[in-house]
């Protein structure tokens, strides 16, 4: 595929990205309980459920039930809730205080753990300011970061020692043809065969390592077998089953780069195996869990597949440049780098506007930016690139003479240090969860509506997330007066969340004439509909929707810079950076086939020339 393809066909696959842009997320994150966190019960509820943003395990997750003390009380996940993504715990009898419930769950989508601990106070003697409970850290674990940069690493030799191969040296070996220069050119393909070859056994160690790995980091924290443990996490998950292909795939490139006596040769079956294997990983990953997975997972594709093949192939690069001394002919050196520029420059733009696409869903905002470990490893990311455009910035400058190989290694390293941080990256939380959520301020505390001659007023005490007191009047409007009513249901549900709306019957309270309803359904910031059926005696029933906002509580996340949501604003960017990647790539396209048409033209000139001035010559 010659250079030229090659960047119309980026171009192309980031113009059909670009069409609709869509939140990314990762890691299976808590997003609703019931009952809320924080809550003081009458009772000990007999079971409760966790909703959660992506589907998970029922066999691979696991909780734990304690009391203050540290006492451990029976509780056991007995399957899903109304969807995928909901665990429904059932508790035994216990009896007042405080308590806590300590959960672990194993996504589906990206085959993460995520843990966390939930605080409740039963009984009216229950003080939730008494409770002391061990925090749950969820540090990212460094083993599981080396083995993503492992495969990442491996990934981009292969990928980039081919783009050496196919758009660096390849075309040089025709322009640098003298016979004194042939061993150079031998010497260099060797290298770069080398490094492929390496790359394929590094990716293949770390593909089957991850695997392992986290079959072991599920298999401690539950009793399965090594079979059902199999069964349950790896061959009946949308995780584990990508990570088979994503192995298969690595394995493939090994079986060829190692096996085959011709590497260049099998060029298209290298880069279809590492096309899979991207998109296994990208399928496995943090794309998987959204709205929109097709757009997301092509999107992660181009991203890590532009970042590995822009990254391998500087290192490849470098060590070859740093091939043979005087016997490296004059000037190659500038050829290489000026041949290999344009791909570059098209593959950092494909990951900058591919980065900015995806960052908005993974990183809500400016203080989550600073105030998370993901956030500030994105920051990290985007400096670490910067450097190295301006270390590539220098060696173009630097082209007007021949180059070392050191100015291509300052690229090469810092390259090998990016690649570390995108594995940290995708091995940990990105802060989009509730606690990055922006602080939500509810402007009315007291609504009300007339319909079919019944006027109803809702208030919610203190509205805040937790628990919290509904109270709703309801009287006739022709005398004011308490409306002839049997029953009164309210019936609760977010809007930003797929779930099963909650029904609850609510009580008279014969002192004030209202309906009552004690609830932990309010848990968390937002908005919410709340619907109020109201069951008539010999009339039909009266049904009312309110739209109702929960405001944040009084102690939530304070604001250092801003908590608005920034999505919007990287998708804008991303978008406007992609329409100035695929004009910059016709504008190229368009001046190097001009620019060939004149070459060809001089070239023509030159040789009718020259026989004209050999006819002339006696």
């Amino acid at each position: 595929m010659t250079a030229r393809r090659l960047l119309l066909l980026v171009t192309t696959t980031i113009a059909l990205l670009v069409v609709s842009v869509a939140p990314a997320s990762a890691h299976a994150t808590l997003v609703r309980t019931e009952p809320a966190d924080a809550s003081v019960l009458d009772e000990a509820p007999t079971s409760v459920e966790l909703s959660f943003n992506e589907a998970v395990s029922v066999e691979s997750s696991t909780v734990e039930f304690i009391d203050v003390e540290g006492s451990s009380y029976d509780a056991e996940i007995v399957g899903h809730g109304a969807n995928d993504s909901t665990l429904v715990v059932q508790l035994a009898e216990v009896p007042d205080g405080l308590y806590s419930l300590r959960w672990s769950a194993f996504s589906t989508s990206d085959g993460h753990l995520t843990r966390g601990m939930l605080v409740w106070g039963f009984g009216d003697g229950a003080d939730l300011s008494e409770a002391s409970f061990p925090t749950i850290s969820r540090p990212v674990p460094p083993i599981e970061v080396m083995l993503r940069w492992m495969l990442f690493a491996g990934l981009a030799l292969v990928i980039g020692g081919m783009v050496v191969e196919g758009l660096v040296l390849r075309p040089l070996r025709s322009r640098f043809a003298a016979d004194s220069e042939e061993s150079w050119h031998w010497t260099a393909a060797t290298r770069t065969v080398f490094w492929v070859r390496r790359g394929a056994r590094l990716s293949m160690a770390a593909g089957a390592l991850l695997i392992v790995r986290q079959l072991w980091v599920v298999g401690s924290s539950t009793d399965q077998s090594i079979v059902d443990l199999v069964e349950s996490s790896l061959l009946s998950t949308a995780w584990g089953q990508w990570a088979i292909i994503r192995l298969a795939a690595v394995v493939g490139i090994a079986i060829v780069v190692c096996c085959g006596h011709r590497v260049s040769a099998s060029g298209g079956l290298i880069y279809s195996l590492a096309g899979i294997a991207l998109v296994a990983q990208a399928a496995g990953g943090h794309a998987a869990g959204t709205d929109d997975a097709l757009f997301s997972i092509a999107n992660d594709v181009v991203h890590l597949g532009a970042s590995v093949a822009w990254l391998g192939a500087v290192f490849v690069l470098w060590r070859v440049l740093s091939v043979g001394g005087s016997r490296r002919p004059k000037h190659i050196a500038s050829e290489a780098l000026s041949a290999f520029s344009p791909f570059a420059m098209t593959a950092v733009a494909a990951a900058v506007v591919t980065g900015l696409l995806a960052v908005g869903g993974q990183v809500t905002s400016i203080d989550a930016f600073i105030g998370s470990l993901y956030g500030r490893a994105f920051l990290v990311k985007f400096f670490a690139i910067g450097v190295v455009l301006l270390l590539a910035l220098s060696t173009r400058r630097a082209m007007s003479r021949d180059v070392s190989e050191q100015q291509t290694g300052g690229e090469a390293i810092t390259g090998v240090l990016l690649l570390g941080v995108v594995a940290l990256i995708t091995a940990s939380v990105p802060a989009n969860g509730v606690t990055w959520l922006p602080n939500v301020k509810a402007e009315t505390q007291q609504l009300a509506i007339v319909q079919d001659n019944i006027q109803l007023g809702l208030s919610v005490t203190p509205n805040v997330p937790g628990q919290n007191l509904v109270l709703v009047d309801a009287a006739t409007t022709r005398r004011m007066i308490q409306a002839d009513v049997d029953r009164l249901l309210v019936r609760i549900t977010p809007n930003d969340l797929e779930v099963e709306p909650s029904t609850i019957e609510a009580e008279l309270t014969e002192r004030t004439g209202e309906y009552q309803v004690a609830t932990t359904l309010f848990a968390a910031a937002g908005s919410y509909e709340v619907e109020i059926v109201v069951r008539r005696i010999g009339q039909p029933d009266v049904t009312t929707e309110f739209m109702w906002t929960v405001a944040s509580a009084p102690d939530a996340r304070g604001v250092v810079v801003s908590d608005g949501e920034i999505e919007g604003w990287t998708s804008l960017v991303g978008l406007l950076g992609a329409a100035l990647l695929v004009g910059i790539v016709i504008w190229w396209g368009t001046t190097a086939r001009a620019r060939d048409r004149r070459m060809r033209d001089l070239e023509s000139f030159l040789v009718d020339d020259s026989t004209n001035r050999r006819r002339v010559d006696p």
